[in-house]
């Protein structure tokens, strides 16, 4: 696993107060988080047979054509979305189930 070796680096770095040195390691963002965490995130990005990958501008276009607003996408560890439903989202007139009988 390449991620703990790299994660405890970099947390032995900051820890000897050498910061601006750790930060910019590959998985610095790992230095303080648990082995399982770790390794859950490792498993979640090599373990799956089928991944479909979106740029920041994707998931943004995404999210807004849904008619979500405030949206904010995170790039770190991997993109983060978070936005909230519009008032727009819900349609006004209340949902009539229609059902055919023979």
């Amino acid at each position: 696993m390449v991620y703990y070796p790299l994660a405890r680096l970099a947390r032995l770095l900051r820890t000897v107060g050498l910061r601006r040195l750790a930060d910019p390691l590959p998985l610095s963002f790992y230095a303080d988080l648990s082995f399982a965490t770790i390794r859950n995130d490792s498993l979640d990005r090599f373990g799956t047979t089928l991944e479909k990958r979106f740029t920041r501008a994707e998931i943004r276009q995404l999210l807004e054509g849904a008619q979500l607003r405030d949206v904010v996408v995170s790039a770190r560890p991997a993109l983060l979305a978070r936005s909230q439903a519009s008032s727009r989202c819900f349609d006004p007139e209340p949902m009539i189930a229609v059902t055919r009988t023979a």
